[in-house]
């Protein structure tokens, strides 16, 4: 969807992508993905800027993941992420998820077309509930822009939040939307 593989994995036959690491998994898995990064569709730069999301072993302790998030402006896109299991010797055993690729951060919209409160409206829509923009109550704002905005419960159980998203749409541009 996005041109990005969502599986990298070893030959038939082999277990493994590469050699023993000694190190941090996550220094081992962004050096994977840096030295291969146009086999992900990105730059080695590109690569370099992905946020630790997750590192994690499974309760054996004989399979580690360590999760990267891509970023556009500082805000996360939908879908984009790349896990990588690695061996507890720091082998890569296969990487998995899709990245957004051939996007120039610059041209990257800045700001969404809808307001929040117009995407609740739609997505509260979506489920059968009427709810109008102008109905919604925003909760106090912390100041800071996380890229989310709270609004009272309405009709639900908990507040809704609506949180700014980069969405790949696959030819090399991405919307921003709630």
């Amino acid at each position: 969807e996005t041109g990005a593989p969502e599986v990298i994995a070893p030959a038939r036959g082999k277990r493994v992508l590469t050699g023993p690491r000694t190190g941090p998994r996550e220094r081992i898995a962004r050096d994977f993905l840096e030295v291969n990064a146009a086999a992900y569709g990105l730059s080695r730069a590109e690569a370099a800027r992905l946020i630790k999301d997750a590192d994690y072993a499974n309760p054996a302790g004989n399979l580690h993941w360590v999760r990267l998030q891509q970023r556009i402006n500082n805000r996360p896109v939908f879908r984009g992420e790349v896990t990588v299991a690695m061996t507890p010797t720091g082998e890569i055993a296969r990487t998995t998820g899709q990245l957004a690729v051939a996007i120039d951060e610059r041209e990257a919209p800045k700001t969404p077309i809808f307001s929040a409160a117009a995407a609740v409206s739609v997505a509260a829509g979506k489920i059968g509930v009427n709810l109008a923009p102008a109905a919604l109550v925003q909760v106090t704002n912390t100041g800071k822009d996380d890229g989310s905005v709270s609004f009272q419960r309405g009709p639900f159980t908990d507040e809704i939040k609506a949180e700014l998203m980069y969405f790949p749409l696959g030819d090399g541009s991405v919307d921003l939307a709630w």
